[in-house]
């Protein structure tokens, strides 16, 4: 479904639900950043959204590849994160800057 829950794990209630990203066929994996202020979704589209975690409110996208981006996973310790996609690449972003490595 093209809609990310966030789920309270000890009472199963839904405090909030993120939409925008597509997903319709392929299991995603989506990632907090390391403050718990914003989570990333990948998505079918090639893109990875930024959503306040608190509001939902989408804050920015940026595109990984022309295939699904399949996962994200922030750096514990701030500065950057790692996207992977269905086009067999793996990503490295900077947050400080609008830039990026690719891996194959």
């Amino acid at each position: 479904s093209p809609i990310l829950r966030l789920i309270d794990r000890r009472s199963g209630v839904e405090l909030k639900c993120y939409k925008g990203h597509k997903n319709w066929k392929l299991r995603l994996r989506s990632d907090f950043v390391w403050d718990n202020s914003l989570i990333a979704t990948p998505s079918e589209d090639g893109k990875i959204y930024f959503w306040n975690l608190v509001t939902g409110r989408l804050l920015s996208s940026v595109r990984h590849g022309r295939e699904a981006s399949l996962c994200t996973a922030f750096n514990p310790k701030g500065g950057s994160f790692v996207s992977g996609g269905s086009d067999g690449y793996i990503r490295i972003w900077r947050t400080t800057a609008e830039s990026s490595s690719t891996c194959r």
